[in-house]
């Protein structure tokens, strides 16, 4: 399983699904992968407290990383969650996970409405990804919650 590297602080560099997201507060930028951007040099600023491994999943493009936590049960299985926002539809980003979801080794194991809010689930090996996405306080875009479930090794 190929693991990415999340960085977890008042800066934040995330690598999935090809694409670095350097998130610093409210603003963000997409670099390729492969292009060459230290920390130091998009966040000065910043103060790197924890670094989480997460595997790749499915991350809606140009999204902008707002958030990010990390917990672990006493089982072993881990548990990161991500917020994202686009100036994306609701219904825009719930079509792209429906899609995301089925590709690349990964299903749709859950697709349903609960309180008004759409909760797609995909599975694939040993993770496990639920996503919600909701309109933004601003009523433009989108923000997106990713909880990643990561079983225990």
């Amino acid at each position: 399983m190929k693991n990415k590297l999340i960085i977890l602080g008042i800066g934040a560099v995330v690598v999935i699904g090809g694409y670095t997201i350097f998130s610093g507060g409210s603003d963000g930028a997409l670099v390729p992968a492969g292009e060459h951007v230290s920390l130091s040099e998009t966040a000065k600023q910043s103060t790197v407290t924890k670094q989480v491994e997460i595997p790749e999943v499915p991350l809606y493009p140009d999204s902008v990383l707002q958030k990010s936590s990390e917990s672990v049960r006493d089982d072993g299985v881990r548990f990161v969650t991500l917020t994202l926002s686009t100036p994306d539809s609701v219904a825009d980003v719930n079509t792209w996970y429906r899609g995301a979801f089925k590709e690349n080794g990964w299903s749709v194991s859950g697709d349903k409405v609960v309180g008004g809010y759409v909760l797609l689930k995909g599975e694939k090996a040993d993770l496990e990804v639920m996503m919600q996405a909701a309109r933004s306080n601003n009523g433009t875009g989108a923000v997106i919650t990713e909880t990643i479930k990561i079983l225990a090794e």
